[in-house]
């Protein structure tokens, strides 16, 4: 599917370490919450737009894991 006018980049924005975006689109990490939340489908979703699945037990770990999925992601660009 083609990005959306939302989920374009701007012509003037910038990567993570300053370079250009490599796609013009902004990566998604997707987050499941609670034992009965699919991470699989929060993977597959993610990974559409070079993003991440991830899965939490507890909604307060929630900032934990966007913390570790944001520096993986800089780390990957």
């Amino acid at each position: 599917m083609p990005p959306t006018p939302a989920t374009r980049a701007p012509p003037h924005s910038t990567g993570c370490n300053g370079s250009p975006p490599r796609s013009g689109r902004v990566a998604m990490v997707a987050i499941a919450v609670g034992p009965d939340a699919d991470r699989q489908e929060m993977e597959q979703i993610a990974r559409g737009t070079d993003g991440s699945g991830h899965q939490v037990g507890d909604p307060s770990q929630i900032h934990s894991r966007i913390l570790t999925a944001i520096m993986a992601a800089g780390s990957r660009s």
